[in-house]
């Protein structure tokens, strides 16, 4: 049967999933802000290389070295920081709610399936109510009844 303790798994549910998409904003917040940085960097570097074929242009080596060593830096560096953006992991919290959530989903199944069964046993009742057989419908209405 549902009762309240079904409710209160629903309420819990709910919670789990508010707090999940919790997790996963500021998850995609400090992502993204490594991302950004990553792509200042990047902008820095691509800076600096298009510096250095200004200036290849203009002299022939001593600036350029310099902003050429600089652009590649920052490049890879910008590098560095999409690998880290990309390899964070989900936080711990994360992994307990998805505990706590499949034994909820479980739970609420279960009671689902004991409700659905009553159910059955109603209908089997009723059919066994109309067609004369009083003692198996007395049978089916007391089992689908606890």
């Amino acid at each position: 049967m549902v009762n309240s303790t079904t409710f209160r798994r629903l309420a819990l549910l709910g919670r789990i999933k508010s707090m999940r998409l919790k997790i996963a904003a500021q998850h995609g917040a400090k992502q993204a802000a490594i991302v950004a940085f990553a792509l200042l960097l990047a902008l820095g570097g691509i800076g600096f290389l298009m510096f250095c074929l200004f200036t290849a242009l203009a002299a022939e080596f001593g600036v350029i070295v310099g902003a050429l060593t600089a652009g590649v830096l920052l490049l890879v560096f910008a590098g560095i920081a999409l690998a880290a953006a990309s390899n964070l992991k989900s936080p711990a919290e994360a992994k307990m709610l998805d505990s706590v959530e499949q034994t909820l989903v479980g739970e609420i199944s279960a009671e689902l399936a004991g409700l659905e069964n009553g159910f059955k046993r109603l209908e089997s009742g009723t059919s066994a109510l109309f067609k004369g057989d009083y003692l198996t419908a007395v049978a089916n209405f007391a089992g689908a009844i606890k």
